[in-house]
């Protein structure tokens, strides 16, 4: 009986998926969870492969975090009310894997920035813009947390230039150049100041790093 049923179970493979069917039963191996296909009570999807059609009844994940789903024909004699039709076919499997590879690379893409943030608020508007659209970057967020790290950068200055200060009391070299420290910590408060006024005006994009200095504004 064992090898009647090894006999009669095709097995299939589109791309890096596994198909395997075995009279009423289809169940498709992936490692690429499919858009779409999840297991609901009421309107399923209706999937079309090789010339029928068919309803999702089960969905697993193997040790191997492959997605297995499991599926047993849909028969409208039922009447259930289907849901979304989907094709299964080695084109749309080829498109499914180019987008799951698309969406990949984005959300390492996005991770990284998210972790730098801070850092791509310092960037001009419409880098800023362009981060929003392919990766969700907030520009206003960022732009934030650029801020905060200006003034920290200001306090920072502020600190520097009262030790300094103390130490050339007691007749010491401090051996810092307060000079360009002081002057940097000012560039820095100043621009902070603008953009978080920006923010509040809710000009987006705000403007990156000194941007304001030369971005004309535009045509109400």
């Amino acid at each position: 009986m064992a090898d009647e049923l090894v006999v009669t179970k095709k097995v299939r493979h589109f791309g890096r998926d596994r198909v395997e069917l075995d009279g009423d039963s289809l169940a498709v191996v992936t490692p690429a969870p499919m858009m779409g296909w999840d297991v609901r009570r009421h309107r399923q999807a209706v999937i079309r492969f090789d010339g029928r059609m068919w309803r999702i009844t089960r969905k697993t994940t193997e040790p191997n975090k492959f997605t297995r789903y499991e599926l047993a024909p849909w028969d409208p004699v039922l009447g259930e009310l289907p849901g979304p039709e989907i094709e299964y076919s080695p084109d749309s499997i080829a498109l499914h894997y180019s987008v799951s590879t698309i969406v990949q690379r984005r959300g390492r893409a996005t991770l990284f920035l998210n972790l730098i943030r801070p850092l791509t608020g310092f960037l001009p508007a419409r880098t800023k813009d362009r981060l929003e659209i392919l990766y969700g970057i907030d520009p206003v967020a960022s732009t934030m947390g650029s801020i905060a790290l200006q003034g920290l950068a200001t306090l920072a200055a502020l600190v520097l230039g009262s030790i300094s200060q103390m130490v050339r009391v007691f007749g010491f070299n401090a051996g810092i150049p307060m000079g360009l420290v002081l002057i940097l910590g000012a560039v820095a408060g100043v621009d902070a100041a603008v953009r978080w006024s920006q923010v509040f005006a809710e000009v987006r994009p705000p403007s990156g790093f000194c941007e304001w200095l030369f971005r004309r504004s535009r045509p109400s």
